[in-house]
């Protein structure tokens, strides 16, 4: 019987709850680079692990092999809020600024958590041109939201 490649491995120690762990497998997974693509697409949709299927997400950002952008960005509308989460990590990981847009929608999620990250992503891509949707977040329930939503648009101000 053949032993199983070196990512197989990999993936299957994706299967935490420790982020520190999960980096490191994430780090390994990106030197192999794309022979650990197709199986990480496969773990991305295995919805009975739902662990190593976020972190999935995230590795396949950081090996940013063309594939995974539009896989990343049907993620973006998972029902799962932790889902959504890792795949726009993975986004901003690989530095997919074509998904600027995508990541914008997501200012009106209902998770305050995804809406800080996708103010880090817009950021991260220099995506001004959504600088009213980031504007509309004067109004958001949640104050860190709020002043992290007045920093970006001070910051992006303060670049034009």
């Amino acid at each position: 019987m053949a032993e199983k490649p070196v990512w197989k491995l990999l993936i299957e120690q994706l299967d935490t709850s420790s982020d520190l762990k999960a980096a490191v497998v994430i780090k390994r997974l990106k030197q192999i680079g794309e022979p650990a693509v197709a199986d990480l697409i496969k773990a991305s949709n295995d919805k009975k692990k739902p662990k190593i299927r976020k972190w999935a997400f995230e590795a396949l950002g950081e090996i940013a092999h063309p594939k995974a952008a539009k896989i990343l960005i049907k993620a973006l509308t998972d029902e799962k809020m932790t889902i959504r989460l890792h795949a726009l990590r993975g986004l901003i990981r690989m530095n997919h600024r074509e998904a600027a847009g995508d990541v914008a929608l997501l200012l009106k999620d209902e998770s305050g958590g995804i809406r800080q990250n996708a103010l880090e992503a817009l950021e991260a891509f220099e995506a001004k041109e959504y600088a009213g949707r980031v504007a509309a977040l004067a109004d958001d329930p949640k104050p860190y939201i709020q002043k992290s939503a007045e920093r970006l648009l001070r910051m992006w101000k303060g670049k034009s």
